[in-house]
C-alpha cells in the first residue's frame, strides 16, 4: 500500500513515464484547478498502451465491453475518474474512439450495463455503434416487478433465442405468466438484448457483460490501493496475462482455439446422428452441407478463431517501468485526491440483495 497523497502528486509523473517506456501509449490526465483556487483536484486519468492497442486493431474481434466499479481505498485500456457521469464517460469514450480508430462506431458492438450517463456519452460519441445492453442487469431490474423462477427462466429462453420465429415463440409463453408482462419486458429495445437481433459482425453471440465483470473481480485486491500502486499492479497483470496467452496457444492442438474447436465437434455430433452467422462457428446444418459436398466444416470457422488471428492478438508486450522511488524529480503539477462526493438520496443503513449475481 503506497501513500495515498504522494501517489496523487505523482500521476502526471506517472503518465510521463508509461509514455517514456512504452513508446506510443496514450496517457492522459485531467485535474481541476478552479474548484479550490491554489490547488489541482485530480479529475481522469486514462491511460492505452502501445501493445494493447496494436493487438486489438490486428487481431481482436470489434466488441468492447464497459462497466464502472468503485475503488475501494481512501478515495484493453482503462480509466480512473472521480464519478460517474456522461462528461466522465465522454472523456474515456472518446480518448478510446481516437487510440483504437473506431471512427463513428461502424461494424462496432459495444456491450455494457445501464450505468448513468453511459448511453447518451455513446450516442454522442460513437452513434453507429450496434449497443447491447448486459441482459443480467436488465434482467434484475426487471425482477424486481416479475418475480418468479419460471419468469427468470423464460427471461433468458426470450434473450437466447438465436432466430426471431424462437423469440416470438418464446415471448407468447412469457406472455400466459401475467397481465402485461410482456409490455414491460419489451420496454427495453428486443436489439439491445435478444440474441436474435444481434448484427453479425463482431461474430460474438454474448448476451451479458460478463468479461467486464470478470476484469473488475480480477482487480479487487488492486481496488484497495493507492492510486499508482493499483495503476501498477493492473499493469503488471495484464503484461503477465500477454505471455500467458502466448503459452496457451501452444497447447492447442489445431488451427482452431479450443472453445471454438468444442461447439464445432458439438454441431458435427448434432450433424451425425449456435447460430452459424452470429457466432462464426458452423452449426450443424453447415456441417451437413459440407458433409454432403464431401468437405471439412472446420474450412468455414471465422478466421477469429484461428491460431494466426489469435497471436496477433497477443505478440506486442507491454514493457517494465522503474520504481516510483526511481523517477525523476519534475516540475509537473502536484495533484491532490478529489473531495469526497456524498451519494444522493439517504445512505442505507443494510445491503440491498443483488439479484443480478443469482446464477441462471
Amino acid at each position: 500500500m503506497g501513500d495515498w497523497n504522494m501517489e496523487f502528486s505523482r500521476l502526471c509523473d506517472y503518465a510521463d513515464m508509461i509514455k517514456q517506456t512504452n513508446p506510443g501509449s496514450s496517457c492522459w490526465v485531467r485535474m481541476d484547478s478552479e474548484t479550490e483556487p491554489g490547488k489541482n483536484l485530480f479529475v481522469y486519468f486514462y491511460v492505452c498502451f502501445d501493445a494493447l492497442k496494436k493487438g486489438w486493431l490486428e487481431g481482436y474481434r470489434r466488441i468492447i465491453g464497459f462497466d464502472g466499479c468503485f475503488l475501494k481505498g481512501a478515495c484493453k485500456a482503462w480509466a480512473v475518474a472521480d464519478q460517474e457521469t456522461k462528461h466522465s464517460w465522454s472523456f474515456f469514450i472518446n480518448y478510446l474512439k481516437d487510440d483504437l480508430q473506431l471512427g463513428t462506431g461502424e461494424e462496432l458492438t459495444v456491450m455494457a450495463d445501464m450505468q448513468k450517463g453511459f448511453s447518451a456519452a455513446l450516442n454522442e460519441v460513437l452513434p453507429n455503434a450496434e449497443f447491447r445492453m448486459c441482459a443480467r442487469h436488465m434482467w434484475s431490474n426487471w425482477h424486481k416487478k416479475w418475480k418468479g423462477e419460471e419468469r427468470r427462466k423464460q427471461f433468458w429462453r426470450c434473450s437466447k433465442s438465436s432466430y426471431e420465429v424462437k423469440f416470438k415463440e418464446e415471448l407468447e409463453k412469457m406472455d400466459k405468466l401475467g397481465k402485461d408482462i410482456c409490455r414491460d419486458l419489451l420496454y427495453y429495445p428486443k436489439k439491445s438484448w435478444v440474441r436474435a437481433y444481434f448484427e453479425v459482425h463482431s461474430k460474438c453471440d454474448v448476451v451479458e457483460n460478463n468479461m467486464c465483470e470478470t476484469f473488475n473481480s480480477w482487480i479487487l485486491a488492486s481496488r484497495h490501493k493507492s492510486i499508482i500502486t493499483m495503476l501498477e499492479e493492473i499493469r503488471r497483470k495484464i503484461m503477465t496475462r500477454q505471455v500467458d496467452m502466448l503459452k496457451f496457444v501452444d497447447t492447442w492442438i489445431s488451427d482452431i482455439s479450443p472453445m471454438a474447436r468444442l461447439l464445432l465437434e458439438d454441431s458435427k455430433d448434432l450433424a451425425r446422428k449456435i447460430a452459424w452467422p452470429l457466432r462464426g462457428i458452423p452449426c450443424q446444418h453447415v456441417v451437413l452441407a459440407y458433409y454432403h459436398i464431401n468437405e471439412e466444416p472446420e474450412q468455414a470457422v471465422e478466421h477469429w478463431y484461428k491460431r494466426d488471428t489469435f497471436l496477433k492478438a497477443y505478440k506486442y508486450f507491454i514493457q517494465p517501468m522503474t520504481n516510483i522511488k526511481m523517477w525523476p524529480e519534475t516540475n509537473n503539477p502536484k495533484i491532490e485526491p478529489p473531495k469526497p462526493k456524498p451519494m444522493p438520496g439517504r445512505p442505507q443503513r443494510n445491503r440491498k440483495k443483488k439479484y443480478g449475481k443469482l446464477s441462471k
